[in-house]
C-alpha cells in the first residue's frame, strides 16, 4: 500500500481545521505532553495520515519509515511536519525550532523527549525530506533523458504536463524546506553556544557544515524543480526531441569548431561558463534538456559555501539559457505574438529567473559568437556588440 509520491493531501474544511489546530497548540506540547500523538490521531481520522505497516506511515508527501532515533514519538512528529509543509505551513516547523529546540530552558531528563527538543531532531527530518525530494526530481528528469545510444524515449506532449505537475509540487515543498533550513543555518552558531550542554542525553546539535549540506541539497532541488516546471509549461521537454540535429552530429560540429581554431585551452565561451560551475567542458552539449537541468542544478559534487551566492546562481541560469538558445527553444525576439510551436521569447526566461534583459542579450551574443562556422550568426553577434560591451564581461565572469 501507500500513497503516490507528493500526492495531494485531502483538502476541505477538515484538513484546514486540523492544520489550524496544529499551528495553534503550544509547540512544546508536541515534544513533552503527548501532543504529537493526539494530533497524529486527528490527522489519521481525516485521512491525511495512514499507518500502512508496522514501521511505515503514509503522509501527504511520502511513505515515512520509523526513524532510527526517537521512537514512535519522533515518527508521529515527523509525520505532522510532513502534513504542515505539504499544506504550505513551514512556519510551524520554524516555531518548533524557536520555541523548543532553541530555548535553553526547554529541557528533559527523558532521553526521548530530550532528543525531540534538540535541533538535531529537526535537522534529521530536513535531511530525510531533502533526500526524498532530490530523488523525486532526479527520477522525473531521468524519465525525459536519452538512452545510452543518445536516443530519446519518445514521449507524448502530455508528458510535459505530468512532469510539470510533479516539478511544481516538488518546488513548493522544497521552497518551504529551504525556509526552515535557512533558519537553522542562520542560528546554528548561537544555538551551539547557548545549548551545547542543554540535554541530559548529550545528543548535541547538528553540525553547521552538515546543516549547510542539507540546505545546499534543498536549494538545488528548489531551483531544479522551478526550471523544470517552467520548461514543462512551455512544452520544451517535448520540443527538445526535434532540436537541433541528432546529438552525435551536434557534438561533431562543436568538435570541428575546436579543431578549426587550432589552439589549446577553451575554444568557446560556454566552456568558460561551465568551468565557473566546475563542470567539464566536454560535457557540452548536454544530451537532453532534462540532463542539462540535472548537470547544472543538481551536481553530484559538493558545492563550497563560498560559491553558492547570487553570482553562482546567475551563472547556472545563464548556462541553461545558452543551452536553450543553442537547442532552438528560445529566440532573442522581444516583440510580437508568440505562437504555440514557436521558440519561447528570451525575456520570458529572464523575467522568471531573475536575469535582466541585458544579461539575457549577452548570453545570446556569446551563443552566436560560439557559432564561428556560421557567418550569419557571427554577424548578428557583431551587430549587437556595441550595445552589450558593458555586460559581456559579467556574462562570462559571473
Amino acid at each position: 500500500g501507500g500513497v503516490p509520491p507528493l500526492a495531494a493531501a485531502p483538502g476541505g474544511t477538515a484538513m484546514e481545521d486540523a492544520i489550524e489546530e496544529l499551528c495553534a497548540i503550544d509547540p512544546r506540547s508536541l515534544a513533552s505532553e503527548g501532543g504529537s500523538r493526539r494530533m497524529f490521531n486527528t490527522f489519521c481520522e481525516i485521512g491525511s495520515l495512514r499507518q500502512i505497516g508496522p514501521t511505515r506511515i503514509a503522509t501527504p508527501l511520502r511513505n515515512l519509515e520509523l526513524p532510527r532515533a526517537g521512537g514512535i514519538e519522533a515518527w508521529h512528529l515527523f509525520a505532522l511536519f510532513d502534513c504542515a509543509i505539504a499544506q504550505g505551513f513551514p512556519g510551524l516547523i520554524v516555531d518548533y525550532l524557536i520555541q523548543v529546540c532553541q530555548d535553553a530552558f526547554a529541557v528533559s531528563s527523558d532521553p526521548t523527549q530530550a532528543y525531540l527538543m534538540d535541533t538535531a531532531f529537526v535537522v534529521q527530518w530536513c535531511a530525510d525530506l531533502s533526500v526524498f525530494l532530490a530523488r523525486e526530481i532526479h527520477s522525473a528528469l531521468a524519465s525525459r533523458g536519452r538512452d545510452a545510444m543518445g536516443m530519446h524515449a519518445m514521449a507524448a506532449e502530455g508528458d510535459d504536463a505530468q512532469l510539470g505537475r510533479k516539478a511544481k509540487a516538488t518546488h513548493a515543498v522544497a521552497k518551504s524546506l529551504v525556509m526552515v533550513l535557512q533558519r537553522l543555518d542562520d542560528n546554528n552558531e548561537d544555538t551551539n553556544e547557548n545549548k551545547s550542554n542543554k540535554n541530559a542525553n548529550a545528543n548535541g546539535n547538528g553540525n553547521g557544515n552538515e546543516n549547510f549540506g542539507v540546505l545546499r541539497r534543498a536549494m538545488q532541488v528548489r531551483d531544479a524543480s522551478h526550471v523544470a516546471q517552467w520548461c514543462a509549461e512551455h512544452k520544451l521537454f517535448h520540443r527538445d526531441q526535434a532540436f537541433p540535429s541528432p546529438l552525435g552530429e551536434w557534438r561533431a560540429r562543436i568538435d570541428g569548431r575546436r579543431t578549426a581554431q587550432g589552439r589549446a585551452g577553451p575554444h568557446h565561451f560556454i566552456e568558460d561558463m561551465l568551468a565557473a560551475l566546475g563542470i567539464a567542458p566536454d560535457t557540452y552539449p548536454f544530451p537532453s534538456l532534462a540532463e542539462a537541468i540535472a548537470a547544472v542544478l543538481l551536481p553530484q559534487q559538493a558545492t563550497p559555501r563560498a560559491v553558492t551566492g547570487i553570482g553562482h546562481q546567475k551563472m547556472q541560469r545563464k548556462v541553461l539559457l545558452y543551452y536553450l538558445i543553442d537547442l532552438g527553444c528560445i529566440t532573442g525576439e522581444q516583440e510580437g505574438v508568440e505562437r504555440p510551436s514557436a521558440p519561447v521569447r528570451m525575456d520570458r526566461f529572464g523575467d522568471r529567473f531573475g536575469l535582466t534583459r541585458a544579461e539575457c542579450a549577452s548570453v545570446m551574443c556569446l551563443a552566436q559568437l560560439d557559432r564561428c562556422d556560421d557567418p550569419s550568426s557571427v554577424q548578428l553577434a557583431c551587430n549587437s556588440l556595441p550595445a552589450l560591451a558593458s555586460t559581456l564581461g559579467d556574462a562570462s565572469e559571473h
